[in-house]
């Protein structure tokens, strides 16, 4: 009977590992998750001073997009959230991070590149033209189904809202863009 003992014992211990390491996994798979997605970011080229982005820096970013649409958004919220709070001590850092984001969600969502807002008219705000149409997809247009810059990078173009309230506001408010058919 020792040999039915060591099978039962075998079994017994080959049990709880299945058990221990579903449950590992599971617990573990959010940390992993946002890890991939603050990689993503990263990865992102920066937002040039000029309008010239580079093919391999907007197939980057398209990937990125495509990654953040299919995560759970609450925990793509929490993956930028994070990946900003890493360069908060970083102060020459921080705006090209915040750039790389910005330009992101422009991309991740579909906004319109024209919405009448007559009370911010000659404010100044470079995403506003001069009968007040504002554009919320800038610094991005979207043309052939392929996004270009229209703008090169400014301090004071990026959002002023915490990144939590940015992606809450555009997620609700917009769906996401359809990247199937973008290629570079």
């Amino acid at each position: 009977m020792p040999r039915l003992s060591k099978i039962i014992v075998y079994g017994v211990v080959g049990l709880a590992i299945l058990w221990f390491g579903g449950w590992l996994i599971k617990r573990e798979q959010p940390v992993y998750a946002k890890w991939k997605l603050k990689r993503f970011v990263r990865k992102i080229e920066a937002w040039p001073a000029s309008t010239n982005y580079s093919a391999a820096g907007w197939s980057h970013l398209v990937g990125a997009a495509r990654a953040f649409q299919k995560a759970n958004p609450k925990l793509a919220e929490d993956a930028l959230a994070e990946y900003l709070q890493e360069y908060a001590n970083k102060p020459s850092q921080l705006p090209i991070e915040q750039g790389k984001v910005f330009l992101l969600l422009r991309v991740v969502f579909d906004l319109p590149d024209r919405v009448q807002q007559t009370s911010a008219a000659g404010s100044g705000r470079p995403d506003l033209s001069a009968d007040g149409a504002a554009n919320p997809a800038w610094p991005l247009r979207w043309e052939e189904g392929k996004p270009r810059l229209v703008a090169g990078y400014a301090n004071a173009a990026v959002s002023r809202k915490s990144i939590r309230d940015e992606y809450a506001y555009l997620r609700y408010r917009f769906r996401y863009r359809d990247l199937s058919n973008v290629k570079f």
